[in-house]
């Protein structure tokens, strides 16, 4: 138990430091944009500032830093074991996949089904008024579609639990990506590479915007299909970071070459893009915005990515620090529990349904994000640590050449995600 613990701050020599802060940063601007959603669902935020308000509302782009990251660390994983023509290749890719993903995600899955039969159970035994039958109705609707999510297919259509949608866009890219890398795209020359990458992004950005722009400005319906496919199947997210990882790998001139104003510039111009693209409500139309903004975002959060690896002080070190080291190791059990919190937070605080001010909404979301952490804690302890050594074990069956680090986890596996 003590390896357990000390395995949610221990950071080794070998790992990239700052990716622990990206995505530290990129399950805290999920869960705010989430908690803001309940608050806003509840009257309670009409004395917060618009501009915060704006800004809040966008962070689900944070969904697009974890594929960034995915993108690139996954890809960097495929690349090396390629180059270095390990053996049993997929057997091993998927078997840590495997470990890493599919038990956490399936006992969340178990429990809210639970939970809703219970729930249903209870209420068809209650005396049956217009609110128990609507609530009947609603949770027999919503296990009418849970194939949706165990097929991981909640990009394509909404399940009954809506958030796993980045989840299974991610799993989908686990799926095909090792095939086509390996059959065909790391056969390429570098700017063949890069040129095939560059061409998938613009098609998924047309493919987006083409499914995205039939809707009436201010009057988008997410219930719609179409709609909701082009909302949440970023693929090109993740092409950012396998574009980075490329050039990372086979270009490190621009990363050790890239200083002073140079860098600089990187850096404004991610930032400038970053804000226009929390913003956009207020300098884009209604219907631009809606379909533009996720470009803009992991152009954006591209472009600091870039920064980063490349070296720039301020960033590194900002992403460095040892607090964000914690909520980066379990960041993946909070994505899956996060939705249950937010409601309970702000009922436990015994809020009224009075808009409240800025420093009771930030106090209400500390209080938010630490019983998230607390609770997803205990399940990594008592889930994810124990699947990560056994993980280990099988994996070092097919692979001479890996290795066991402090705390039971591969070095990968300290700075990989739930990929």
């Amino acid at each position: 138990m003590i390896k357990a613990i000390k395995s949610l701050y221990t950071v080794s020599d070998n790992e990239l430091h700052p990716l622990n802060g990206i995505r530290a940063l990129a399950i805290i601007f999920i869960l705010l944009f989430h908690y803001n959603t309940a608050m806003v669902f509840k009257g309670l935020v009409k004395n917060i500032n618009p501009i915060v308000t704006a800004v809040i509302g966008n962070l689900e782009s944070g969904v697009d830093l974890f594929f960034i990251l995915s993108g690139f660390l996954i890809s960097s994983e495929l690349y090396k074991s390629w180059t270095n023509k390990k053996k049993n290749f997929f057997k091993i890719f998927f078997l840590k996949r495997f470990f890493r993903i599919v038990p956490a995600y399936y006992f969340y899955l178990f429990i809210m089904i639970l939970f809703l039969l219970f729930h249903l159970a209870a209420l068809k035994s209650a005396p049956l008024t217009q609110f128990t039958i609507s609530k009947i109705k609603m949770i027999e609707s919503l296990l009418k579609v849970t194939e949706v999510d165990f097929c991981f297919l909640g990009n394509f259509i909404q399940g009954n639990n809506r958030h796993l949608w980045s989840l299974a866009t991610e799993q989908q890219f686990y799926l095909l990506f090792p095939f086509l890398s390996y059959f065909f795209l790391f056969k390429q020359k570098l700017n063949v590479r890069l040129l095939v990458l560059g061409i998938s992004y613009l098609a998924i950005m047309v493919t987006r915007f083409m499914l995205m722009a039939n809707f009436n400005t201010g009057e988008f319906d997410i219930s719609k299909e179409l709609y909701w496919i082009g909302k949440t199947t970023r693929f090109d997210a993740i092409l950012i970071g396998i574009v980075l990882m490329d050039l990372f790998h086979n270009h490190r001139d621009l990363f050790t070459s890239l200083k002073g104003l140079r860098m600089a510039l990187i850096v404004m111009t991610g930032i400038i893009i970053v804000i226009a693209s929390f913003l956009n409500q207020l300098i884009l139309t209604a219907r631009f915005a809606n379909i533009a903004k996720y470009n803009l975002f992991n152009i954006g959060f591209g472009l600091l990515f870039f920064a980063t690896l490349a070296g720039n002080k301020i960033l590194t070190r900002f992403l460095s620090l040892i607090v964000f080291v914690p909520i980066a190791r379990v960041s993946y059990t909070m994505y899956l529990w996060h939705m249950l919190t937010p409601s309970l937070s702000i009922a436990f605080v015994g809020l009224s349904n009075k808009p409240i001010n800025t420093a009771v909404y930030l106090f209400i979301f500390i209080f938010y994000l630490s019983v998230t952490f607390i609770f997803s804690s205990m399940l990594y302890l008592i889930i994810e640590y124990p699947l990560c050594r056994l993980k280990n074990r099988v994996v070092l069956r097919y692979s001479a050449h890996s290795t066991i680090i402090s705390g039971g986890l591969t070095n990968q596996e300290h700075y990989t995600r739930k990929q």
